[in-house]
């Protein structure tokens, strides 16, 4: 298991798919913002509190699992990533917001916010800010 990721990531600029479940990691290094053409990132089951601001130049991101970390709220990074579709936050046990800026994720079909700390009021308000989101809840 990882502890930690290589700020030499930075190196893999061509990278599409990057597999980082079922590890140890606490932080998220700001060089992940280099791998402009990544398309999936599985990083469930780790550490994660939040992710650095350079997880914002991910334009390219579809397919996000962030599940059963350590998230308190949807980092604010994510809300700048327009070809976000689909967003897994479930088994955050302590997630309980998300910024006003979820509004911009207007490409997003699916978020998944099962067993956090998300209220009916939330889903609601996630429904009428992502209209066209699936939110599983």
């Amino acid at each position: 298991r990882f502890t930690s990721i290589s700020p030499l990531i930075a190196r893999l600029k061509n990278l599409e798919e990057l597999e980082i479940a079922f590890n140890e990691l606490n932080n998220m290094p700001k060089e992940i913002g280099a791998l402009t053409k990544l398309i999936r990132l599985a990083a469930a089951k780790n550490n994660f509190v939040t992710l650095p601001a350079e997880f914002s130049k991910l334009q390219s991101l579809t397919i996000l699992d962030l599940s059963y970390n350590k998230l308190t709220t949807i980092p604010s990074a994510l809300t700048g990533l327009k070809s976000l579709k689909a967003l897994d936050v479930s088994y955050n046990k302590l997630l309980s917001s998300y910024p006003p800026q979820v509004k911009n994720l207007q490409s997003l079909k699916i978020i998944d916010v099962k067993s956090t700390k998300i209220t009916d009021k939330q889903i609601d308000e996630l429904t009428n800010l992502l209209p066209d989101c699936n939110i599983l809840h």
